[in-house]
């Protein structure tokens, strides 16, 4: 299986060979739980370390005691993988998993050890996992900190507190600000567009007079411009919602030609308008 490694600093994503970097080793209560239980433990140690009974005794006891060790946290998920297993019939426990025995060292430790599903590595505690069963992971510290680590950009699209008028739902977030958008878009359009009909239909008699007639006309022309892209925004942004997130789509939202287009006519209007009340001034 195919798993994206970093060498970014702090992050925590396990890859298929090696720990990657930013990977900490953390204390393992599972197998703390059982060590200071082993007195106990060693009573339901069978002939044969592999006896289903005696897997299935440990399963019931790391369930029912051990969850004063685990803190509330997913490691209960790993008790069924337990056995009772040692040197010839010793007393030790093992983690069963792609047919083989392995420490309980493995369980959370950033190494994928079950090749065949990554078990060992999926649901541990204190990760964020960038989609369901994945193996893929970044540390909570990771998470809505404006750079996405997950492949997916999951780790940037859960409710991350963007301030007051964006989110990682919305590309506009403020209601106030979409209905001000809506209001001002409007209203340059509507205003630029009777200016700019009465400055064409009044014409000058002098040359000076016409010359500023046409600029003026530029004027009106690049500020319905902007107009025009405030209320194309507006369009992208409840486009975009009723699709899904914006978190989801942002990627390929800047790459789209909407997007493109949407600023070539920002630069269009801004520049041409700069450049029209120059010429006016002159």
């Amino acid at each position: 299986r195919l798993l994206r490694c970093t060498s970014r600093m702090n992050i925590s994503v396990n890859c298929q060979s090696r720990k990657a970097s930013g990977t900490t080793k953390k204390s393992n209560p599972l197998k703390k739980c059982l060590i200071n239980n082993h007195v106990y433990l060693s009573k339901i140690l069978r002939t044969g370390s592999l006896l289903n009974d005696t897997r299935a005794d440990l399963t019931s006891f790391c369930q029912n005691n051990c969850s004063t060790y685990f803190k509330g946290k997913n490691w209960g998920r790993f008790c069924s993988m337990l056995l009772i297993s040692g040197p010839h019939g010793g007393f030790g426990f093992s983690i069963i998993c792609s047919g083989k025995l392995h420490s309980t060292d493995i369980i959370c430790d950033g190494i994928i050890d079950c090749k065949d599903d990554g078990i060992d590595e999926i649901n541990c505690p204190d990760r964020f996992y960038c989609s369901e069963n994945s193996t893929e992971w970044v540390v909570n510290e990771r998470v809505c900190n404006h750079i996405k680590d997950c492949s997916t950009g999951l780790d940037e699209c859960v409710d991350c507190d963007m301030g007051y008028f964006s989110s990682s739902k919305l590309l506009i977030s403020s209601k106030i600000v979409l209905v001000l958008t809506l209001i001002s878009s409007v209203s340059i359009i509507l205003l630029n567009v009777m200016q700019g009909y009465m400055c064409l239909v009044n014409s000058s008699s002098t040359h000076s007079g016409e010359i500023n007639r046409i600029v003026t006309l530029q004027v009106h022309f690049f500020d319905m411009l902007m107009g025009v892209y405030q209320l194309l925004v507006l369009i992208a942004t409840l486009t975009i919602k009723l699709k899904g997130d914006y978190c989801e789509f942002d990627r390929y939202w800047r790459a789209s030609n909407y997007c493109k287009a949407l600023g070539v006519l920002y630069t269009v209007s801004s520049h041409g308008s700069l450049l029209a009340i120059v010429q006016l001034s002159v």
